[in-house]
């Protein structure tokens, strides 16, 4: 026979009528509020929450959830006194936009998957960022990307879709052509 059940953060677990076995439930649980929102680290779930006008304007009023395991990787820039920083999370299938060097910042407010922070915030997202890092660590993932990392495959899809376009392709082509990068 086997029982379990739970209190508070607690487990208490019976099977075949040999004693109880007490394990503890510890929840990994971290907050931090941004310019443009809110990103809170729940054991294996991201949520990011949109509260504010800044927030709102740009993202509407919205919560999106994102399994710790779909994180392949995070871009992580320093606020400073005179620019803002921002966490952002690289999600296994999308597709990441090309950026300069000057418009990365700039995009981040747009970005929904990205919170942008002030110096004075920063501390509480540097948190966040070390234990999805530690996450990326054990699973053997990168923790940070490189630009050429990330855009290889979007940059791949825009001169596909550029052979298309032109009507060097046909629909057909494209297709198989497209599968094929994106199972990659």
């Amino acid at each position: 026979m086997f029982s379990i059940f739970y209190l508070n953060n607690l487990a208490f677990t019976k099977i075949l009528g040999e004693s109880w076995i007490i394990t503890i439930q510890w929840e990994l649980k971290m907050k931090a509020s941004g310019y443009n929102g809110q990103m809170e680290l729940n054991n294996s779930v991201i949520i990011i929450t949109r509260k504010g006008f800044v927030a709102r304007s740009t993202h509407g009023k919205n919560e999106k959830q994102i399994p710790l395991n779909s994180v392949q990787a995070i871009d992580w820039k320093e606020a400073s006194s005179l620019t803002r920083g921002f966490l952002k999370l690289i999600i296994s299938g999308a597709i990441e936009g090309r950026q300069t060097a000057t418009s990365r910042t700039f995009d981040a407010h747009k970005d929904e998957n990205t919170v942008v922070f002030t110096k004075n915030e920063m501390e509480d997202f540097l948190k966040i960022k070390n234990a999805i890092q530690e996450d990326l660590a054990k699973r053997g993932a990168p923790s940070e990307t490189t630009q050429t990392q990330s855009f290889s495959k979007a940059d791949e899809l825009l001169k596909l879709k550029q052979l298309f376009d032109d009507g060097i392709l046909s629909e057909a082509e494209f297709n198989a052509e497209k599968s094929k990068i994106l199972s990659n």
